[in-house]
């Protein structure tokens, strides 16, 4: 893995927003039969959101770092900025990645 590690600090953001966000997943009745249809769909456990904060507080930022080296592969990743391209372009011309502009059907533009 040639990629930049995680860092301390963007992995106690992720999981500052993971646990400030997490309630408001139950907030209506639709979000409720909805976090449970996902019980469902994904084949998870009856107590899968019971234990979900502990689950959360066991993963340590060795494993993000371990499991983001071994699965994600930077070579091949494709990142989608969407935005007023008079006001993004030339900062993301700076990056030195290829730059393909796209209109909103997905067909690239010249």
């Amino acid at each position: 893995h040639t990629g930049r590690p995680v860092t301390r600090d963007e992995y106690n953001a992720a999981r500052e927003g993971i646990f400030k966000h997490f309630p408001s997943q139950f907030e209506t009745q639709y979000q409720v039969l909805q976090q449970f249809s996902g019980l469902v769909a994904f084949g998870l456990p009856d107590d899968y959101y019971s234990d979900y904060i502990a689950n959360m507080n066991s993963v340590t930022l060795d494993d993000v770092r371990r499991v983001g080296a071994e699965r994600i592969d930077d070579k091949h990743l494709t990142i989608l900025v969407v935005g007023d391209r008079e006001l993004v372009q030339s900062g993301l011309c700076e990056l030195g990645f290829p730059l393909v502009v796209v209109d909103n059907d997905g067909r690239p533009l010249v």
